[in-house]
C-alpha cells in the first residue's frame, strides 16, 4: 500500500482515504506534507507541472510547507547553497493532490484475499461517485455477505446462466435470499468468452473481426495483466451491460476472484463487449482504477 512511512502508517492511510482533500491535513501538520516529498523524492516543480505519481489522484488543492524543509536542488548544491540557509518564509504550492488510494497487490490469488479486497472497495466507495458494485459469485454467498456491507450502494450479483451452471455442475444459486436482501441478480446472460470480437487495429488503421478462438487473445491478455480474478471482473461488466442493469459508459466497481471469494477489484467504465476495443473510442471499455489484484497468476484451464 501507499502510505506515509512510520508507526502510524495505517492511521495515515485511513485518514487520507476518508478525507475529501489533503489541504486541511497539511495545514494542520506540515510534517506530513514534508514526508510526502520525501516519500516520492520530488520537489516543488514536479508538482507545479502536475507530474503523475503512483497512488496520487489529480484535483488541484493548495497547502503550505516551510521552505527550509524542502530538499536542496542540484543547482543549489553546485552553487554551495542550501534550502535551510534561506529565510524561513512559507511557500504555497499548487499541487495535484486531493487523496491517496490504498492499492492492494497480493502475493498470490485466492479467497484468502477477500477481506482486503472488500476493505479496498469500501474505501473507494466513500468518495460517493459510484453507486453500483458488481460481484462475481457462483452461489451468491459472497454477494449476500456484501449486500449490507456496501449499503446504500447497489450490489449486483453476476453469476452463471442456467445452461453453463448445469454444464459445469456449479452449486445452486441462492437467488431467493439474494432478491430478498435487495441484491440485483444477473443469471440469464451467457459468458462472452467464446464470442467473436470487433477489434480496431491501431497500426494498420483498419477494423478486424476476430472469431471466437482468435478473440481469446483478449481474455488471455487480461489474465496476463491481473490473473483470472481481474479477467472475470472485466467480464462481468460486459454481462451486466447486456443484462441491462448497467449502462454503457457508466462507471462501476467490479470485484471477482480465482475460484472462490475475491482477489481483484477494479473501477471500470462499462461498455458492450462488441464495442470494447472497437471502432468508436467513446464506446470502448476502460479500466480506470485497480483497487486490488494478485501479483501472480494461477493458470487455471490454460495449462
Amino acid at each position: 500500500m501507499v502510505a506515509f512511512p512510520g508507526p502510524d502508517e495505517d492511521k495515515d492511510v485511513e485518514e487520507i482515504a476518508t478525507t475529501p482533500g489533503l489541504s486541511e491535513i497539511f495545514r494542520a501538520d506540515w510534517k506530513k506534507a514534508a514526508r510526502l516529498y520525501a516519500r516520492f523524492g520530488t520537489r516543488r516543480r514536479n508538482f507545479d507541472s502536475e507530474s503523475p505519481y503512483v497512488g496520487i489522484c489529480r484535483n488541484v488543492t493548495r497547502f503550505a510547507i516551510p521552505r527550509g524543509l524542502l530538499r536542496t536542488s542540484e543547482r543549489d548544491r553546485r552553487h554551495g547553497r542550501t534550502q535551510t540557509a534561506r529565510p524561513p518564509d512559507t511557500v504555497l504550492f499548487s499541487a495535484s493532490v486531493t487523496r491517496w488510494m490504498a492499492i492492494y497487490f497480493f502475493e498470490g490469488p485466492g479467497a484468502e484475499n477477500t477481506a482486503k479486497v472488500v476493505q479496498a472497495v469500501k474505501r473507494r466507495l466513500r468518495q460517493n461517485d459510484i453507486n453500483k458494485v458488481l460481484v462475481a459469485s457462483e452461489s451468491g454467498k459472497l454477494a449476500l455477505e456484501l449486500g449490507k456491507t456496501f449499503a446504500p450502494v447497489s450490489v449486483i450479483c453476476v453469476t452463471y446462466d442456467p445452461v453453463t451452471r448445469r454444464k459445469y455442475q456449479k452449486p445452486a444459486l441462492r437467488k431467493e435470499e439474494l432478491l430478498k436482501q435487495g441484491i440485483i441478480v444477473v443469471d440469464t446472460v451467457p459468458e462472452p468468452l467464446t464470442r467473436s470480437l470487433t477489434f480496431r487495429n491501431w497500426w494498420e488503421k483498419k477494423t478486424v473481426h476476430l472469431p471466437g478462438p482468435s478473440a481469446d487473445l483478449f481474455w488471455m491478455t487480461l489474465i496476463c495483466v491481473g490473473g483470472h480474478g481481474f479477467r472475470t471482473a472485466v467480464e462481468i461488466v460486459f454481462v451486466a451491460v447486456e443484462a441491462g442493469v448497467v449502462r454503457a459508459g457508466e462507471r462501476v466497481v467490479s470485484m471477482a476472484g480465482t475460484g472462490w471469494g475475491a482477489d481483484s477489484a477494479i473501477v471500470m467504465t462499462a461498455s458492450r463487449f462488441e464495442e470494447a476495443v472497437g471502432e468508436d473510442p467513446k464506446k470502448r471499455m476502460k479500466v480506470e482504477e485497480i483497487l486490488a489484484m494478485p501479483k501472480r497468476t494461477r493458470w487455471t484451464g490454460y495449462g
